[in-house]
């Protein structure tokens, strides 16, 4: 997997990249705290994104991470289509 760009990168909070998949191809990849609700002005840029490119869902789990505000976040993978 290659990050070929970054949406949004807050510490503790939420990552969101652009990357050439092994299995997937191109997708979008959103790594969020359990503390960052999809309303808030932090999520954004994730929204935008995903309301501006054709996308399906392909991955979502929710961990413990002990790195994450809340010590749990959510991993989504958004399949990019042409």
């Amino acid at each position: 997997m290659k990050i070929t760009a970054t949406v949004v990168s807050s510490d503790t909070l939420i990552y969101a990249w652009i990357v050439d998949h092994d299995d997937w191809g191109r997708c979008f990849i959103v790594h969020q705290s359990i503390r960052v609700k999809d309303h808030q002005p932090l999520y954004e840029p994730v929204a935008k994104f995903l309301d501006e490119n054709r996308h399906a869902l392909v991955y979502e789990e929710q961990t413990s991470d002990e790195t994450m505000m809340g010590y749990q976040r959510v991993v989504r993978v958004y399949k990019l289509e042409d």
